[in-house]
């Protein structure tokens, strides 16, 4: 109780170096206890790690964080920033697993928040790989989402793309033509009219 309390006091002043320790400290005695009242100590070192940008050890702290409490909407802002490292890393492993996390979790509360974001970066991942099939599902899963008028315009434009590397030929240019149509004034909305001449 009071390492926990330690670790608490020192992230909210920014001690990390403290936090990390007690931390170490604190994990040695609950290691397996799945149940402890003080595994919030696993969301603690994540948090300390994405402040100093230790992206190897989050990423190993969202997996502790992941089996002390599995897909729980309290973390999902905490696997959109491992989805990030992901993204900058330009590893498609990393980008496909925890966004498809984030989608997951999203799906169980009713909720969009990380939307679109998430799905754009997933589709991108899945178009590398040439997983097209995954990509025209993560993109067409954002019809049912409210989105501005360019990220609809860009979703659009997106769901043309895919149509089009799959010889599904008119579906492409509806989806086109909804591009134009959300917001004919964003680069996505030039994008597809391009796509439709060529």
């Amino acid at each position: 109780k009071w390492l926990y309390r330690y670790v608490k006091i020192d992230f909210s002043i920014g001690n990390y170096s403290d936090v990390l320790e007690a931390s170490q400290d604190l994990i040695a005695l609950i290691e397996d206890d799945i149940k402890s009242p003080y595994r919030d100590v696993y969301r603690y070192m994540f948090d300390t790690y994405e402040r100093l940008e230790k992206n190897e050890s989050m990423i190993k702290a969202i997996a502790k964080i992941e089996t002390f409490y599995g897909l729980d909407y309290l973390d999902i802002e905490r696997y959109v920033s491992v989805m990030s490292i992901g993204s900058k890393r330009k590893d498609n492993n990393i980008i496909i697993n925890y966004a498809t996390k984030v989608m997951d979790i999203q799906k169980s509360s009713n909720s969009s928040a990380q939307s679109p974001y998430v799905e754009f970066t997933l589709y991108q991942a899945y178009i590398d790989i040439k997983d097209y099939l995954k990509a025209l599902d993560v993109i067409q899963s954002l019809d049912s989402v409210v989105l501005t008028k360019t990220a609809r315009a860009r979703q659009k434009d997106l769901l043309g793309n895919i149509y089009t590397k799959m010889w599904r030929d008119d579906e492409a240019k509806l989806a086109y033509e909804e591009s134009i149509q959300a917001d004919s004034s964003s680069a996505w909305a030039e994008l597809a009219q391009s796509a439709m001449g060529i």
